[in-house]
């Protein structure tokens, strides 16, 4: 059954997006929702050394090996054995995350990235990815204002924001099945473009 993504950087509302998404879909049957870093409980260890503020001098090779950990367990542990039962998927983040974030911004390289991530997701791949594009300051300003409330990817400067924004952009012109979506515009008119290519893809596997 259908896999579906919602990327971007931090701020651009993908948590947000994920959601509604689910709702809407669990009227047409068996949904799921997850995300990551996490899904599981080994992902959710992993994800609290990621994101822990007091890890600010983790290597960029370490998150990639840590981030993919936590892959392979939510793909072995819940997407596969959910995606046999027919049940459809949404992801807040997957595989494009470690090409922008470690392969592209933090230099470890797209090929290792690809080499690990064939491990870690198993032929696995979404029907769908949606990058939601906004602007540096927009997503920024999205974030709590308290900034002892921002994790250790959140802390790491407005100029790595902004590297992140553009290599979105640049991963989504290579990376297959992905739409880069404005992510500017109000939640609900977002949510609808959305929806409206989901229903395509849904509608192809009826036919099937």
């Amino acid at each position: 059954m259908p896999f579906f993504v919602i990327e971007g950087m931090d701020g651009a509302g993908k948590t947000t997006q994920a959601k509604l998404l689910y709702e809407r879909l669990k009227e047409k049957g068996e949904s799921y929702l997850t995300r990551e870093p996490g899904g599981t409980r080994i992902g959710q260890k992993i994800r609290n050394l990621l994101l822990d503020k007091e890890n600010m001098e983790m290597a960029n090779e370490t998150e990639l090996f840590l981030y993919m950990a936590s892959r392979s367990q939510l793909v072995r542990e819940v997407l596969q054995p959910k995606l046999e039962k027919g049940c459809i998927i949404i992801s807040d983040r997957f595989l494009l995350s470690s090409y922008v974030y470690q392969g592209i911004v933090g230099g470890v390289g797209v090929e290792k990235v690809k080499i690990l991530g064939d491990i870690a997701t198993e032929g696995v791949y979404p029907d769908l990815i949606f990058v939601l594009n906004v602007s540096v300051e927009e997503g920024l300003s999205r974030l709590p204002q308290q900034r002892e409330l921002w994790d250790r990817m959140e802390l790491k400067g407005k100029e790595f924001h902004r590297k992140i924004q553009q290599a979105y952009l640049q991963a989504a012109q290579d990376y297959k099945n992905t739409i880069v979506i404005d992510g500017n515009r109000p939640i609900e008119v977002i949510h609808q473009e959305i929806l409206e290519k989901v229903e395509d893809v849904l509608s192809s596997y009826h036919r099937a």
